[in-house]
């Protein structure tokens, strides 16, 4: 049996651009709250706000349940 010669019709090549954005651009934080280690902390524990978390939703893709898991919140706190 002759073997069937197949053609791939990709670009061998794909072109990757890096975003222009920044941490306050994505999860709309105040750099400044972060200088401070015990600020930092509480910024940490407190987990992002619901503004930090649609932004995030918006440029991953991801659904709620999918990004609270990721970011190991709870998923009520996305879709309130």
């Amino acid at each position: 049996m002759a073997k069937k010669i197949l053609k791939v019709s990709e670009p061998v090549a794909a072109l990757y651009q890096k975003a222009k954005m920044s941490v306050e651009d994505i999860l709309r934080v105040d750099l400044a709250d972060l200088e401070e280690p015990l600020s930092r902390l509480d910024t940490f524990r407190s987990g992002p706000d619901k503004s930090s978390f649609e932004s995030f939703k918006a440029l991953s893709g991801l659904d709620y349940e999918t990004l609270a898991d990721a970011l190991s919140v709870p998923a009520a706190q996305g879709s309130v």
